[in-house]
């Protein structure tokens, strides 16, 4: 039988840090990240324990500064790379099976 946990953890000033779900002690959900003040850091979807999908990272005025594919756990495919104060992108990373393969910077 399996069972499901949802968890919602805080900072010591009762901030939210992190919200996501376990099924079987594992993260099987999308999990969000968050600041002290309450904006998101970013956000990464597990099954079964690994990061599948695509996270999101966001830099302090809510722009992604960070996104890229996660496939079996391990980072795949391209990543791009935003910087922050001009909004535009700076560098592109690509990844096989977790290991980079191509760094373009802009």
């Amino acid at each position: 039988m399996a069972y499901c946990m949802v968890i919602t953890s805080f900072y010591d000033n009762g901030a939210k840090s992190e919200k996501g779900k376990f099924i079987n002690g594992k993260e099987n959900s999308r999990f969000y990240y968050y600041r002290l003040n309450g904006s998101t850091i970013g956000t990464d979807s597990f099954a079964n324990g690994l990061r599948v999908d695509t996270s999101y990272y966001y830099s302090r005025i809510g722009i992604c500064d960070q996104k890229g594919p996660y496939v079996n756990g391990v980072k795949h495919g391209v990543w791009t790379y935003r910087d922050t104060t001009l909004g535009r992108l700076r560098r592109y990373m690509i990844y096989e099976k977790g290991n980079m393969v191509r760094n373009l910077i802009k």
